[in-house]
């Protein structure tokens, strides 16, 4: 049985089944909605400073403000991210495609080193 702190880092592999371009989806949606709810706050404490007067509100929109400040900059960023990664060429399943990918073995880098270092 996995341990509480393992079960709890694989929910983020649940939701998204280990997709970096799903996660990005999900990221981009949740900072919307974050971006929302202190939007939401900042007009609420607004309206109801403006209605009671009450200072403590003024505090909270000024709170909010910050947040939301901070938080369209991370959307902004988070944007641009999902457009690359939307942009960004699926990896070719050919093993011929992928020829720069071959990892070498220690041998084969010592043989090309001295190969090169003969050259010289």
């Amino acid at each position: 049985m996995a341990s509480p702190i393992e079960s709890f880092f694989a929910l983020g592999d649940r939701v998204t089944k280990g997709d970096p371009k799903r996660k990005m989806e999900y990221d981009y949606y949740l900072m919307w909605i974050i971006a929302v709810a202190f939007a939401i706050m900042v007009v609420a404490n607004l309206w109801e400073f403006i209605k009671f007067q009450r200072f403590a509100s003024i505090s909270w929109v000024l709170i909010g403000a910050a947040m939301l400040w901070f938080q369209y900059w991370n959307l902004k960023q988070f944007y641009h991210m999902r457009e690359m990664m939307k942009n960004q060429p699926a990896p070719s399943t050919n093993p011929q495609d992928n020829k720069e990918l071959k990892i070498e073995s220690v041998e084969d880098m010592l043989k090309e080193f001295n190969k090169n270092k003969k050259e010289d």
